[in-house]
């Protein structure tokens, strides 16, 4: 039987992003809403929301860093 094999990447760094191009996703309902609409909410608003897509964010990036990417591989 062939072993499944993971990659485990582990980075940090930063990205600067316009505002609309971010999207979250509310954790009760599901709505997709932007980064426009996050910024209008007060603080426990924002907290019900998590990012949909760090990919996505790091595509449209206007400009970043990476401070450290470590790969690993993993067999599962």
């Amino acid at each position: 039987m062939q072993t499944k094999t993971d990659f485990v990447i582990e980075f940090s760094g930063w990205i600067t992003i316009d505002a609309p191009e971010v999207k979250f996703v509310n954790s009760e309902t599901g709505m997709i809403i932007s980064g426009d609409e996050y910024l209008l909410l007060d603080e426990e608003g924002q907290g019900n929301h998590y990012l949909e897509s760090l990919s996505d964010c790091l595509q449209g990036a206007n400009d970043g860093a990476y401070e450290q990417i470590d790969i690993e591989t993993r067999n599962a």
